[in-house]
C-alpha cells in the first residue's frame, strides 16, 4: 500500500533522487515509469537493466539516474502510486460509510474497494511482478508493512464507530482479515481467465461482507 506512515524508515538508495518540478520533467518522469512497467511485464524485473530502460525511454543513462538511482526506486514509485490511489478511496469510502451508513452500507464499500484494486492492478500485468519485488526487498517490505498497519488502524477506527461495542483490538483484527483477504484474493483472481476472475471477485465480496457483518453481529449479541 502507500507511504502514509507518519514515521517512514530512513532514506535509502531506493528513494527517488529527484522529483520533477516542471511539466516537461513530469512528462519524462511518467515516461520512464511507463516504459519500465512495460519492460518489467514483458521480461521480468531481474532481466531488465537500467541501461535498457534508458535506451527504451530515449534518455541518456545519466538522466535516468537523476530521477531513479536504482531499479528498486522505480518499483517503489509504481507501488506507491497504486497504494496512494487505494488509500485515497479507502479513506473517502470509510468517511462516507461512518457518516451515512444507511445510504452507503458496508457491502457497497467493500464492493467498491475490491473493484478499485482489481481495476488498478488489471491495467497492467506488471503488478504481479511488482508484488514479488516488494516482498523480496527488506526496505519495501517494511514500508508495505507500515502502510498495512496504518490502513488497519483506519479501518479499525471506522468499524468501532459503526459498532461502538467492538473493542479496538477486535476491530483491528477484523480489519487485518478483511484487508489482507481483499489484497491476496484480488491478486490471485487477476491471474485467472476472465470468467473465473469475475466469479472469484464476486465470491470475495460476498465472503468479506459475511465476515464483517457476522463479526459485528456477534459483538452485538454479547
Amino acid at each position: 500500500m502507500s507511504s502514509m506512515d507518519p514515521n517512514p524508515p530512513p532514506a535509502s538508495r531506493s528513494r527517488l533522487q529527484r522529483r520533477p518540478q516542471q511539466e516537461r520533467s513530469q512528462a519524462r518522469f511518467d515516461s520512464i515509469l511507463a516504459t519500465a512497467m512495460r519492460l518489467f511485464a514483458e521480461q521480468g524485473y531481474e532481466a531488465v537493466s537500467m541501461r535498457e530502460i534508458a535506451r527504451a525511454t530515449e534518455l541518456p543513462i545519466a538522466s535516468l539516474y537523476m530521477y531513479f538511482p536504482t531499479k528498486l526506486s522505480i518499483v517503489r514509485e509504481i507501488w506507491s502510486r497504486y497504494a496512494t490511489a487505494v488509500a485515497s478511496q479507502l479513506e473517502a469510502g470509510l468517511l462516507r460509510l461512518t457518516s451515512d451508513p444507511a445510504g452507503y452500507d458496508i457491502g457497497t464499500f467493500i464492493a467498491e474497494m475490491i473493484d478499485l484494486m482489481a481495476e488498478l492492478q488489471g491495467r497492467s500485468p506488471v503488478y504481479l511482478e511488482i508484488w514479488g519485488v516488494v516482498e523480496a526487498s527488506p526496505e519495501l517490505r517494511a514500508l508495505n508493512m507500515a502502510d498495512t498497519m496504518h490502513v488497519i488502524a483506519v479501518i479499525g477506527s471506522a468499524l468501532c464507530r459503526l459498532e461502538p461495542r467492538l473493542g479496538k483490538a477486535e476491530a483491528e483484527s477484523l480489519a487485518l482479515v478483511l484487508s489482507e483477504a481483499a489484497h491476496s484474493a484480488t491478486k490471485v483472481a487477476l491471474a485467472l481467465p476472465p470468467v473465473a476472475r469475475r466469479r472469484t471477485l464476486k465470491a470475495l465480496k460476498a465472503t468479506m461482507l459475511l465476515v464483517s457483518r457476522g463479526a459485528m453481529a456477534e459483538v452485538a449479541r454479547r
